[in-house]
């Protein structure tokens, strides 16, 4: 009765035939598909992570003036690729603080379960 030390976990179970004792080993693996759902708008989301801060410092700071001074679609159209870009930092930083560790170990490494 030898128990592997991986991520898979070996549970022995005893079971009872007739006058003898027969021990099984059962895979138990966990599902780790719920630990990284994030909004995939690029392929790496440590990209999304670096990307939108910048790009929403720019229109907010660089083209808010202009926006301001002239009401137009342009102008309604960089409000609202901005305000998308900060949204998807909001979220990102509520599902850091949701997940913790294990989500930026994710984000940075792609660690994905291997189920072999």
């Amino acid at each position: 009765m030898s128990t592997k030390q991986s991520h898979l976990t070996y549970v022995p179970i005893a079971e009872k035939r007739g006058n003898r004792e027969e021990s099984k080993e059962h895979k138990v693996v966990k599902n780790n598909d719920d630990r990284l759902n994030v909004i995939s708008v690029f392929h790496n989301p440590l990209i999304v992570f670096l990307v939108s801060p910048v790009l929403a410092y720019k229109f907010f700071v660089d083209l808010m003036p202009s926006v301001l001074l002239s009401s137009t679609i342009f102008g309604l159209i960089i409000f609202s690729i901005s305000f998308f870009f900060l949204l998807i930092l909001l979220f990102g930083i509520l599902m850091i603080m949701k997940n913790g560790s294990i989500f930026l170990y994710n984000i940075c490494f792609h660690k994905r379960a291997i189920v072999e």
